[in-house]
């Protein structure tokens, strides 16, 4: 089962319109500088929402949080990418795959406890919910309100 296939098409679906429109077509140019916000207003929670419908997930805190730290710095942050930019967003996406992969390698035991075919149910019953992708509707709609216009490179 592939349940984070399904992520890339619920993105362009239900939040890359709205955020396209709030965000990118107002000159507004998001990057690692808004990591904070995306950190509390979306990963947090959203750890949170997929726990509270029955997603077996690791803590955040500890290793977790760790790897998107590092994602956010050096996947993001030394590559300037600018999150309206697809290009950009496509490179960082390989480098954000990459240091998935080796924090997944470096973490075998986790696949037995969260990589189960049930828990990848939950996931695709998680995605296929519109009332997550209205939530990330409205996180996108608070952010564009944060995003400073001509942050551009």
């Amino acid at each position: 089962m592939d349940a984070l296939g399904d992520i890339g098409p619920q993105i362009e679906k239900n939040i890359w319109p709205t955020f396209n429109e709030l965000v990118c077509k107002k000159n507004r140019c998001p990057n690692y500088k808004n990591y904070p916000f995306f950190e509390k207003e979306v990963i947090k929670p959203l750890w949170k929402k997929l726990g509270d419908r029955g997603l077996k997930l690791p803590p955040y805190s500890g290793d977790v949080e760790k790897l998107f730290d590092s994602i956010a710095k050096d996947c993001f942050q030394k590559k300037e990418t600018n999150f309206c930019n697809m290009k950009e967003v496509q490179e960082a996406k390989g480098c954000a795959i990459d240091k998935g992969m080796g924090f997944i390698m470096k973490h075998l035991d986790m696949g037995a406890k969260y990589g189960g075919k049930e828990n990848c149910e939950i996931a695709i019953k998680c995605l296929k919910d519109p009332k997550i992708w209205a939530w990330g509707k409205s996180i996108v709609k608070k952010f564009a309100k944060e995003v400073k216009p001509n942050q551009c490179k």
